[in-house]
């Protein structure tokens, strides 16, 4: 293999790579947005919930059963 043809092969290695590394950083940036929407819902599904049912938000310490137990 002579150095040019060598050269090329590493220049086109390199393009490829480029390439998808291009790919991968859209992708991350594609899920950073949706994990940011998730996380906002999930925030209000949450406020809702302890709007709606406080009972279900009570920490098991503060739920003393009745004097009568």
């Amino acid at each position: 293999m002579s150095m040019e043809e060598r050269l090329m092969k590493l220049e086109e290695t390199v393009a490829f790579q480029d390439a998808i590394i291009n790919k991968l950083n859209d992708t991350v940036a594609e899920q950073e947005l949706l994990l940011h929407k998730l996380d906002k819902k999930l925030n209000h599904l949450e406020t809702h919930v302890r709007d709606a049912m406080p009972s279900l938000t009570i920490s098991a310490k503060d739920d003393v059963p009745p004097p009568h137990y």
